[in-house]
């Protein structure tokens, strides 16, 4: 009943707009209903647009950022690396100072050979490390670190943990000769050492550099037990490096040339020949007293030398002066 009610009302409303014939009015209540609705239309379509426009720019803003924090990654990678080498270079460069530089080489640790060992590694391969039957020493923060041999053209380092890590060594003030032998991560074994040497817990044990693998006087541990075992005694000692965090080493590329290597007398000989001749020995002034003088006067003095001061002689004579006396020769061999 009331929607027809409504309905008549409407339709009456029309009639009456229409029969009125006056469009003014007709366009008029037209454009206030259409246009809030035209309004609302565009403002909906704009804000679709610029919605789906925000959605594509921060799409590819993502997409560009990501790709450029992957480049910053790799960056602060290779950058981190680079600094722990630099801090490991800087570590050794005190001790590496004290070595002959003709004689040593930097190497890296690569890798394991096997995730299950960590005794046995590869090694970057310096340049003329080429012989395959020769051992090279490792030195790790001043320390024995190990050794290494060229193999199929590949760098492997054998750390002092490992069993096949093999070297000559002194123990203690007495200097006992022994073989030390990789055992495990915190002992190696000294074995052969002659049963006549006093060896005891905490002798210092340092390289022999005899076996041509080492030089002289390096570091590697120290005594904590001796026994005996057939005809030698047997030091178990704890060494200094630390084989779980390889990393930079100093290589011993010739450890075997001493400074007297191919001596030559006669070398010497020429050479302080050589020196003799070119030693420039300085002229002596004669010192004279006039005569028939009755007064002392003292002699000037033009150039002091050793052995050549003599004293002046009396009654107006004339001083004679004496050579100066000959020195001995010297010996050759009086420079070692």
């Amino acid at each position: 009943m009331k929607t027809r009610i409504v309905a008549i009302i409407a339709l009456i409303l029309i009639l009456g707009l229409i029969s009125t014939n006056n469009e003014n009015i007709i366009s008029q209540y037209a454009f206030k209903l259409i246009n809030p609705i035209k309004q609302t239309y565009n403002e909906t379509i704009k804000s679709i647009t610029d919605t789906k426009d925000r959605y594509l720019s921060q799409k590819e803003a993502i997409k560009r950022y990501k790709s450029q924090n992957e480049i910053l990654k790799k960056q602060l990678l290779n950058q981190t690396e680079y600094i722990n080498q630099l801090r490991s270079l800087h570590k050794s460069m005190p001790f590496l100072a004290q070595l002959p530089l003709d004689k040593i080489t930097l190497t890296q640790t690569i890798s394991y050979t096997r995730l299950n060992s960590f005794s046995k590694v590869i090694l970057t391969k310096p340049k003329n490390v080429n012989d395959e039957q020769k051992l090279y020493g490792l030195i790790q923060n001043n320390v024995v670190g190990g050794i290494a041999r060229v193999k199929d053209n590949q760098f492997y380092g054998y750390l002092i943990s490992d069993n096949k890590c093999r070297f000559s060594v002194f123990i203690g003030k007495n200097k006992a000769p022994g073989i030390a032998f990789g055992e495990d991560y915190r002992y190696l074994k000294v074995s052969f050492i002659p049963k006549w040497y006093e060896v005891q817990a905490g002798d210092i044990v340092t390289t022999n550099g005899l076996d041509g693998i080492f030089f002289a006087n390096i570091p590697v541990g120290v005594v904590e037990k001796v026994s005996t075992e057939d005809n030698y005694k047997v030091a178990k000692v704890k060494y200094y490096a630390n084989p779980l965090t390889p990393g930079t080493f100093s290589v011993i590329k010739d450890a075997g040339k001493k400074l007297v290597y191919d001596f030559n007398i006669d070398k010497v000989k020429a050479s302080l020949a050589k020196d003799k001749k070119e030693k420039i020995i300085p002229k002596q002034e004669e010192l004279t007293v006039p005569k028939n003088t009755t007064d002392t006067i003292a002699p000037k003095i033009y150039q002091t030398q050793e052995d050549s001061i003599h004293p002046t002689v009396e009654n107006g004579e004339e001083t004679q002066v004496l050579p100066p006396k000959a020195k001995p020769k010297s010996s050759p061999l009086e420079m070692f």
